[in-house]
């Protein structure tokens, strides 16, 4: 299974659709947040995805459904999906990882730093990811970033990628 992972869009939803256009074996899109209403539209247009996002300290107005956190699993892994500003991302990764560790997930998957990130914490006799796409709408090295994780088995790769 292959997870297209955004974050960061700011008004600038072509970059999404790019990347999706791209991956045709998606089978699900993530949103970390910092411009949710340009999601929205991407994820109507592709229905037969599953999607799931949280709102970003930049995402004001009417956001009803959606959270500032989300916990779930899927093929056997378990994702906690958050922007990050609530965890102060931008100075250390250390209260991510304490919530990750509280939840037990395998994949800590965050944005807010426009820095695409794929850290491994060990956890006593486990480890946590730590991912972060980067930004998919404001360019870094002249480039637009996204995740990528895929599933299979109970495990999982990350990798990222760029528009």
């Amino acid at each position: 299974m292959e997870i297209l992972v955004f974050s960061d869009s700011h008004n600038r939803p072509l970059p999404m659709l790019q990347a999706i256009e791209g991956h045709k074996n998606a089978a699900m899109l993530l949103f970390c947040g910092d411009g949710i209403m340009d999601f929205t539209r991407i994820s109507y247009e592709y229905p037969r995805l599953p999607v799931r996002a949280v709102r970003g300290n930049c995402d004001f107005g009417s956001l009803d459904g959606f959270p500032e956190e989300d916990f779930f699993t899927v093929g056997g892994v378990s994702i906690l999906l958050t922007h990050g500003h609530l965890y102060g991302v931008k100075h250390s990764l250390g209260a991510l990882l304490s919530a990750a560790k509280r939840q037990t997930a395998d994949i800590a998957v965050f944005g807010h730093t426009h820095i695409p990130t794929e850290r491994y914490e060990s956890i006593g006799d486990r480890t946590v990811a730590l991912f972060n796409p980067g930004s998919i709408g404001m360019k870094a090295d002249g480039r637009y970033h996204y995740g990528v994780i895929e599933i299979r088995n109970g495990s999982f790769l990350l990798s990222h990628g760029e528009i």
